[in-house]
């Protein structure tokens, strides 16, 4: 029995978790295409994932530039 147990694969909650960084140009979190598509969109994501998927938002500007 104790050999049968070292066999099995890992529990699936010892799966990796990732960040994502995204960004949109022009599109504040305030914006109404902010808060009524890329936001439920990120929380889609995420609980589809099991958590595994987390979208984290950066106002335009903060970690690239259009120029």
């Amino acid at each position: 029995m104790l050999a049968l147990a070292l066999c099995l694969p890992a529990p699936a909650n010892a799966a990796k978790s990732y960040e994502l960084a995204f960004t949109s140009e022009g599109y504040r979190e305030n914006h109404v295409v902010f808060v009524n598509v890329w936001k439920p969109w990120m929380e889609e994501v995420e609980k589809r994932s099991q958590g595994r998927l987390k979208i984290v938002f950066y106002s335009p500007g903060t970690i690239c530039t259009s120029k």
